[in-house]
């Protein structure tokens, strides 16, 4: 009787404890049900139930009471990534690529600071790239090629010190390459064609010790 009732209680205790790591913060959580409906979550392939709990969700990560992972590539997203992603604050991996997302992005998707892969490749996002990059420091993956971004890379790209894979190629792009790129130090791989860029190379691309790649 002794070991039934120690063992219930621990199964009551783990029970418990799963259940407090799972638990996310409402703002999180309300922002994940509003990026469902933003981006037509009735049609997604792997659906959600918006009534059970956010850990149940397919694609989502959780650790320590916090979003770490939005996973939801091929899931048949459409409609447009809603603002106010930041509050995502613990987010480390956003994959939503190749799928069918439209819009500009969130003016506050480049404020994750602890990313480190970012894939949205394969959509029709549309706008310009913020120029502000300096949050993302930790960023080692940026994918976004084939999708319909227009304006100039961001001369800010410099800023991201762990960038590895920089993906950008065919959109609209147009301008000069930002010398920032030779900052990079430790990055791999450099896709950029199929865009309408133009002018000097005045990037050192010397400096990019670490390149295996470059398109």
């Amino acid at each position: 009787m002794k070991n039934v009732i120690t063992n219930t209680f621990l199964i009551l205790v783990l029970t418990c404890s799963y259940m407090i790591r799972a638990q996310i913060p409402t703002s999180e959580k309300q922002y994940l049900l509003e990026f469902n409906k933003s981006t037509v979550g009735d049609q997604w392939q792997n659906k959600w139930d918006v009534k059970a709990d956010p850990s149940t969700w397919y694609g989502v990560e959780i650790e320590d009471g916090h979003v770490t992972a939005l996973k939801l590539y091929r899931n048949n997203l459409t409609g447009a990534i809603p603002e106010g992603i930041s509050v995502l604050s613990h987010l480390q991996t956003l994959n939503l690529a190749f799928n069918v997302i439209e819009g500009n992005l969130p003016e506050d998707m480049f404020q994750l600071e602890k990313l480190t892969t970012m894939r949205l490749e394969m959509n029709k996002l549309k706008g310009n790239l913020p120029q502000d990059c300096s949050k993302m420091t930790q960023l080692e993956e940026l994918s976004m090629f084939n999708n319909l971004l227009q304006g100039t890379i961001p001369s800010g790209i410099g800023e991201l010190s762990n960038l590895k894979t920089l993906n950008l190629s065919s959109n609209y792009l147009e301008g000069s390459l930002p010398k920032s790129i030779e900052k990079l130090g430790k990055l791999e791989r450099l896709e950029l064609f199929g865009n309408k860029l133009a002018g000097t190379i005045e990037v050192d691309l010397g400096r990019l010790v670490n390149l295996k790649e470059l398109i």
